[in-house]
């Protein structure tokens, strides 16, 4: 690569790169708000991750059901899995796997029982509500004509 060109490669990579302190301080920052979200805004955002989630299944079942027995069904039929997180993640709802780490940084930081028992909270929270969801969508599932079973 020509010297003049591998300059303006790596001033754009100095421009469009942030050094990891930012990322860590970005990180660390979301972290503390996340702790202190109040219960109620954890609860519905819990809620409706683990409603979300239930749409794997169901993009993956649609699938299975629509495409024709072929030995490559299965791996099409897998593509339906990440449904639910993409739906989780792009309306930015609490997942309880998804909460690790951004909870973590801030304990990490600054050790100590308030912040524990925050994180503990937190997971408490949106855990049981993921799970309560899943549960809903199950329910909703099974008791309605919106998912029907093959005969």
């Amino acid at each position: 690569m020509p010297e003049d060109l591998q300059s303006k490669a790596d001033s754009l990579e100095e421009e469009t790169t942030p050094e990891t302190p930012v990322i860590y301080e970005a990180v660390r920052r979301l972290g503390e708000q996340e702790l202190a979200r109040p219960a109620m805004s954890l609860v519905w955002s819990g809620l409706a991750a683990g409603l979300s989630m239930g749409f794997s299944l169901l993009a993956q079942a649609a699938l299975h059901a629509r495409l024709p027995a072929s030995p490559w069904r299965e791996l099409l039929t897998a593509l339906g899995y990440p449904v639910g997180f993409l739906m989780v993640v792009l309306s930015r709802q609490h997942l309880f796997t998804e909460t690790t780490i951004t909870v973590v940084v801030p304990l990490l930081a600054q050790p100590g029982w308030r912040k524990l028992g925050c994180a503990a909270r937190m997971w408490a929270i949106v855990l049981s509500c993921n799970l309560v969801g899943t549960a809903l969508f199950a329910v909703f599932a099974n008791l309605t004509v919106a998912v029907s079973s093959p005969l």
